[in-house]
């Protein structure tokens, strides 16, 4: 009988690490929101696992696991970006690590606020799509100083400090831009 990690409870396969593990899965999923005026959409999303356990003799044993994992479409869900507010939440003994409110402690006018643009009754606001070479012809991308002028566009905007591909990603959701006033 086997013993493994398992509070003494026998197990009928031996289930050691030692040997390395792979895993790959994909899975396909179908979205149906014919009801809310959208046609469907299917996607795609890989996940990669590699679990490993190494012995180190009379100090024991390091697991290792490494999980990554990606979606393969774009999907039709759009990322919303929330104002830096410092501050913890009235439910909470003490405040977030970095001391920035969440959704949760946000105000729902502001939550609002971010929601409208997406309502549908709302306005067509006209956006201009920034690309890269924006990003870069305006010092925020790939020069000295480029990530502190990206934090203080950040900080304009009410955003968290972003990475340029973010910024981009955002600014052209929001129809915000770039340009230094």
């Amino acid at each position: 009988r086997v013993y493994i990690d398992r509070m003494g409870v026998p197990s009928p396969f031996a289930l050691e690490k030692d040997a390395p593990t792979l895993k790959l899965t994909h899975y396909v999923g179908y979205l149906d929101d014919r009801h809310n005026g959208g046609d469907g959409f299917i996607y795609n999303r890989t996940e990669f696992l590699f679990d490993k356990r190494f012995w180190f003799s009379a100090f024991g044993h390091l697991d290792l696991r490494v999980q990554t994992g990606m979606i393969w479409q774009k999907t039709p869900f759009t990322h919303l970006y929330i104002p830096q507010v410092a501050g913890k939440e009235r439910r909470k003994a003490h405040s977030s690590k970095a001391g920035y409110l969440g959704v949760e402690g946000t105000d729902p006018e502001i939550l609002r606020g971010i929601f409208a643009p997406f309502a549908t009754d709302a306005p067509v606001r006209e956006k201009r799509s920034y690309t890269k070479l924006d990003l870069y012809e305006r010092g925020l991308l790939g020069g000295e100083g480029a990530k502190e002028k990206r934090e203080a566009l950040c900080r304009r905007l009410g955003l968290p400090p972003l990475s340029s591909n973010a910024l981009l990603a955002a600014v052209n959701l929001l129809g915000e831009s770039i340009d230094p006033v």
